[in-house]
């Protein structure tokens, strides 16, 4: 629902559509899906699935006339959302808007809700991209509105949380504050506890990115201690896994394990691939952390081998972690063919996951002896932590790019960049990251003639790096 449609969901739209073929034609007495129109549609899915957006999107018109002709509201919305989405992969964002209005201005039906919803997302999306924060606004806000109105007040919440996530993908910041807060502003109005422990879990996500992790972990407290009331334990699993995280990110890891367990037994209890995976993903990184490395490489393994086709972006997610555990080992050959894949493959990243693409390339790179490759990479990361805004992707930036100028021999710029990554890491309580900085400050300090300082900054990253439990990395903590 809160996706684009991928290849998996395009095969299992097909099916939805071919239904609706059908109750059209007993609803209405004639049948809009002659061999034509079924041939077209099986066209433009082809089209889309294989990158010819324009093809698709021309194909999908005569699918949008006919189900108009015919009265047939749900087949509209799917392929008026179809064409919006085949526009906006050619970068039409205008046209793709109109299109996604062609599905917003119909009335609602229960069988197309989730078009319906996609087509009001991407909508938003398209105005973010066009610099119209307000019509994006609106656009959320009226179809909360009609949630509400019909007595849906887990949608109209998800709605505005939904906005919040939409808004910090695309560096609107403060949008994205005010939205997570009116959702749970209209929660408590509704006396909606499951949708403030949902609201409360995406604005916890949010204030992490913004270096507030003590106020992300006391609302995750409160969403779990919601959750406890609901029989959802796919979503109580969710809710412990991004608890677990974050008490990671604090370095309190016997917390972190105990929180990552009980995200493991909801998940085996919801039977559902998705959770497991992310459960698994959680301990693997747990263990990594702890310096436990054959561990956090064999639970990672398991992860993926949970993972359904149709999970592109957790699929996404895993590989990212892989390549990172690669590039760490030293074994850069290993993380830059991952990310090699992940490029090649034609997929479109959210920004984050583009961020952090670029910066484990961009380490992999210059620690390999290939710094003065990882320049235009370098400025891409720049570029892409701009738009996202958020401190902590510009302090991922600045570890990137303290890395390159130690590779490059630029030892000043170096101590620098760090620098400004270990204020927003170290201010925040990110535990590993401020480590692993400090071991990185040091070989700059002790690179530019400053022993006294890289003394310092060596004895820092051990210390954390032995609050962990990672002796490991604490014994090559090294000054050259």
């Amino acid at each position: 629902m809160y996706a684009i449609i991928g290849a998996a969901g395009l095969a299992a739209l097909g099916a939805f559509l071919f239904f609706i073929f059908r109750r059209s034609a007993g609803l209405t007495g004639h049948i809009p899906s002659s061999s034509k129109l079924i041939k077209s549609f099986v066209a433009a899915r082809k089209a889309y699935e294989e990158g010819r957006y324009g093809e698709a999107a021309g194909l999908y018109r005569p699918l949008v006339e006919a189900f108009r002709r015919s009265g047939n509201v749900s087949g509209l919305v799917s392929a008026c959302t179809m064409a919006g989405i085949c526009q906006e992969k050619l970068g039409e964002f205008q046209q793709a808007i109109n299109d996604y209005n062609g599905a917003i201005a119909t009335s609602y039906r229960q069988e197309s809700e989730d078009s319906l919803f996609v087509a009001h997302r991407r909508a938003a999306y398209c105005h973010l991209i066009l610099g119209n924060p307000q019509a994006a606004r609106e656009g959320f806000t009226n179809l909360s509105q009609l949630y509400r109105e019909l007595g849906m007040h887990r949608q109209s919440v998800g709605t505005l949380a939904s906005m919040g996530n939409t808004f910090r993908g695309q560096g609107e910041l403060d949008g994205a504050a005010e939205a997570y807060e009116e959702a749970l502003q209209l929660s408590e109005r509704l006396e909606f506890p499951d949708g403030r422990r949902l609201a409360l879990h995406d604005k916890a996500l949010f204030l992490r990115t913004m270096g507030e992790l003590e106020q992300a972990l006391r609302l995750l407290k409160e969403a779990i201690h919601l959750s406890a009331n609901t029989s959802d334990s796919g979503g109580q699993s969710h809710m412990h896994v991004s608890y677990a995280d974050t008490l990671r990110m604090l370095g309190r890891m016997n917390e972190a394990e105990g929180a990552q367990k009980q995200a493991l037994a909801f998940a085996v209890v919801s039977a559902t691939p998705r959770f497991l995976c992310l459960a698994q993903l959680c301990a693997s990184q747990n263990g990594w952390h702890r310096g436990q490395r054959e561990q956090a490489w064999e639970l990672l393994k398991s992860s993926e081998d949970l993972l359904d086709k149709s999970s592109k972006d957790l699929q996404t997610v895993t590989a990212l972690v892989k390549a990172s555990y690669a590039e760490q080992s030293h074994d850069f050959d290993h993380a830059l063919g991952i990310i090699g894949g992940l490029e090649q493959n034609g997929q479109e990243l959210k920004r984050r996951l583009r961020a952090a693409l670029l910066n484990i390339k961009v380490r992999a790179l210059s620690k390999s002896g290939r710094a003065a490759e990882a320049l235009t990479d370098l400025e891409s990361s720049r570029k892409t932590s701009l738009l996202l805004k958020a401190p902590l992707y510009l302090a991922e930036y600045g570890l990137s790019a303290g890395v390159v100028s130690y590779h490059l021999g630029k030892y000043d710029d170096a101590v620098s960049h760090l620098g400004s990554a270990l204020e927003f890491f170290g201010g925040a309580g990110w535990e590993r990251e401020t480590a692993s900085l400090e071991r990185y400050r040091a070989l700059a300090f002790a690179a530019a003639g400053d022993r006294a300082n890289a003394a310092i900054s060596a004895e820092e990253a051990k210390k954390r790096f032995l609050h962990l439990g990672d002796v490991s990395s604490a014994e090559n903590v090294t000054v050259i």
